[in-house]
This record gives structure tokens, sequence and C-alpha cells, in this order.
């Protein structure tokens, strides 16, 4: 088999956490902690997750700030619950999702119940998931 197709994009609020307000951005700061927690349901983030997630930070020219921010981050996973309810809070619950799924092989079974009931936990029905998914190519 060839190699793999290139990821789809990820939202421009999380690929620029520093962009706009600097990283107190509430919706980018929410971003990359949703795809750090995604990353970190199987009770670990592994060098592949963190490589995925670095390079679509590091495409934003993060500062050291930024960079120390996620390091942080990466340490310490926020939970599912706040995701949650600042998603629901800044009506960003597709956008969550979205990079929740990028963040992740999903190759864990661990990660796909984290997924799905992140979905469910979000208010999306099993349609608007499907067709999140569908848009991201990984359908």
């Amino acid at each position: 088999p060839g190699a793999s197709p290139p990821p789809p994009p990820v939202p421009e609020a999380a690929a620029s956490p520093g962009a706009g307000d600097s990283i107190g951005s509430d919706r980018a700061v929410l971003l990359v902690r949703a795809m750090i927690a995604s990353a970190a349901a199987d009770g670990a983030i592994d060098a592949v997750e963190k490589e995925r997630i670095l390079g679509r930070m590091e495409a934003a020219r993060l500062d050291e700030e930024e960079r120390d921010f996620l390091e942080k981050e990466f340490l310490s996973p926020a939970a599912r619950r706040e995701i949650v309810e600042k998603a629901v809070a800044l009506g960003a619950a597709e956008e969550v999702y979205a990079v929740s799924l990028l963040a992740v092989d999903c190759d864990m079974q661990e990660e796909q119940a984290y997924l799905d009931t992140l979905g469910q936990e979000l208010g999306l029905s099993g349609e608007d998931a499907g067709r999140v998914r569908q848009e991201l190519g990984l359908a």
C-alpha cells in the first residue's frame, strides 16, 4: 500500500493559536486543548500524536510563550467536561469535534469511545458527527 493522503486542514483558529488576540484567545486555546485531550484519551499521548499536533502548531510560527503553553498542556491535558462546557459556551461544538478527530488515528478503542462520547456531549447528532467526519475525509 502507498503513502497515506495528506491530512486535511485544521480550522484556522487551532492552526494559529497565537494569531489575533494572542495565546489568550478563548477559541484557539479551546481547540488546542481539545486536540491534546483527544490524543490523551487512551491514557498517553504517543510520539506520533504529539508530532501531529506540534506540526500543525509550528506552521503558525509560535513564539516561546505559546510553545511553553503547548508543553504544559501536553503534561496536563484538559478534562473532556471542561472542553465540552467551553465549546458549548463559545458555539464551537463542530470545530472542537473536528480538531479532536484530526489529533488521533482512532487506532485505540479508548480514542474512539472518547470521540463518540465527546460528540454526544457536544450535542452533535450522529448525522452531524458523520458529516464532520466526511468533510475531513475520515468517513
